[in-house]
């Protein structure tokens, strides 16, 4: 299996073939994007996992403490992998203020357990706030949390970006 992997829920399953362009080792293990369950699905030997989670665990339900219930589930991923350099793709803001509430709040966790743990995240891209068009095309589907094959191509350039920034200043 290759080293350079992809994983996550189904925004990871939309950027695999634009981030082919970029990366062309890269495997996707993108399954149903829940943080309990994606663990499994990353080598225990890979190098470099994208990873896109946040938007599928979005629940009005979550318990009290969820917090670090779910912080300690994010570690576990990277726990799994322990070499492993790791980027997380924050998750993009939703249309529906709902849901976005729910998302933001995974958001602030999995931004703060990358901190912690010195891994790198990539803010929500192609824009932070919820936009359907972009430079003059449509970014988003319908649906206000998927993105078209324009806005995943858009969003590939930009993780390409990043990792040629963060390859720089670690010289």
């Amino acid at each position: 299996m290759s080293s350079f992997i992809l994983a996550g829920d189904s925004l990871a399953v939309g950027l695999y073939q634009p981030l082919q362009r970029h990366f062309p080792s890269i495997v996707s293990v993108a399954q149903d994007g829940r943080c309990a369950k994606d663990v499994q699905h990353i080598p225990a030997d890979a190098a470099l996992v994208i990873i896109s989670l946040g938007t599928n665990d979005a629940d009005a339900k979550a318990p009290a403490g969820w917090e670090q219930s779910y912080a300690e589930r994010l570690h576990s991923i990277m726990y799994a992998a322990p070499a492993a350099h790791f980027l997380w793709l924050l998750p993009p803001a939703m249309e529906e203020a709902g849901r976005e509430f729910f998302v933001d709040q995974r958001r602030r966790v999995i931004r703060d357990v990358t901190v912690k743990a010195h891994a790198l995240h990539m803010k929500p891209w192609p824009v932070s706030d919820y936009q359907k068009y972009y430079q003059g095309q449509q970014i988003r589907d319908d649906d206000g949390i998927h993105f078209t094959p324009q806005g995943y191509a858009l969003w590939a350039d930009a993780i390409q970006l990043v990792f040629s920034e963060s390859i720089s200043n670690s010289k």
